[in-house]
């Protein structure tokens, strides 16, 4: 069982998905004037409608959602941290080693959920 706090805090990190603007900056739209594709536009929405309605019918969807996301952003970090140590001290050859393990992070990341929606990851 979960604390309140921990609760309030989980609905509205899920909030910021399927309402704010986590899942569009994760497709390069919004911000800095970047309006983006119809495409990807369409995309944002289907997802965020998905796991909204999801969200609605199980709180265990809402955990799942958030950790993935979270998961993804301390990919991004450690993908960062990586390369810039790598242009500190190493070589170029490292660049395409830390990026492959980086997408398979981000991959990774977002395997529960998928299983938990019943999508392919």
């Amino acid at each position: 069982v979960c604390s309140p706090e921990f609760e309030n805090n989980l609905s509205l990190a899920f909030i910021a998905l399927t309402d704010g603007n986590v899942v569009d900056a994760c497709f390069g739209v919004g911000g800095c004037g970047r309006n983006g594709s119809t495409q990807a536009k369409n995309i944002i929405r289907e997802a965020k409608n998905l796991l909204r309605n999801a969200g609605d019918s199980s709180e265990s969807i809402k955990h799942l959602a958030v950790g993935a996301y979270g998961r993804s952003f301390d990919a991004v970090i450690e993908y960062r941290k990586n390369i810039a140590m790598k242009n500190r001290f190493g070589s170029c050859s490292k660049a395409k080693t830390i990026r492959k393990a980086a997408e398979e992070n981000l991959s990774d990341a977002f395997v529960p959920l998928l299983e938990a929606l019943e999508l392919t990851p």
